[in-house]
């Protein structure tokens, strides 16, 4: 035993997630934005399209609040680097509903899937998968 009889000591309980992969940000940036550019067929027209996307679906999904700085208004996102692993896959899943355009499966990139495990082809299925996760 390490502690004697009627010795004090202390118990901290953290409540730790994990944080988003850097796989996961792979995926984001290398496979599922370059995807919606080139459903939107943006992509070509805007060589800064990926990070206009990134910071759109930022102010929808990550928005903290408008801040007043120095008598100006300003939005405060958070950073996808803040989310945990499930907060971004739900981030994903957030996107594919106001884009329409189905992430590719995860598990095609070693990372755990999106929806449980049930691929997604309709609007309706994504919504009932929606309801089963939430």
């Amino acid at each position: 035993n390490k502690f004697k009889d009627g010795e004090e000591v202390s118990l901290v309980i953290h409540n730790r997630r994990p944080k988003r992969s850097e796989q996961q940000n792979r995926y984001y940036w290398g496979v599922y934005l370059p995807l919606i550019a080139k459903e939107s067929g943006e992509m070509q027209r805007n060589k800064k399209y990926l990070e206009l996307l990134h910071e759109r679906f930022k102010g929808e999904f990550l928005n903290e609040g408008l801040f007043e700085v120095y008598g100006k208004k300003v939005w405060l996102k958070k950073s996808t680097t803040e989310l945990s692993v499930s907060e971004f896959c739900q981030y994903i899943m957030d996107i594919e509903e106001l884009t329409g355009v189905i992430a590719p499966p995860t598990e095609n990139y070693g990372l755990e899937p999106l929806h449980g495990g049930v691929e997604l082809s309709t609007e309706d299925d994504l919504t009932a998968d929606r309801s089963v996760v939430e």
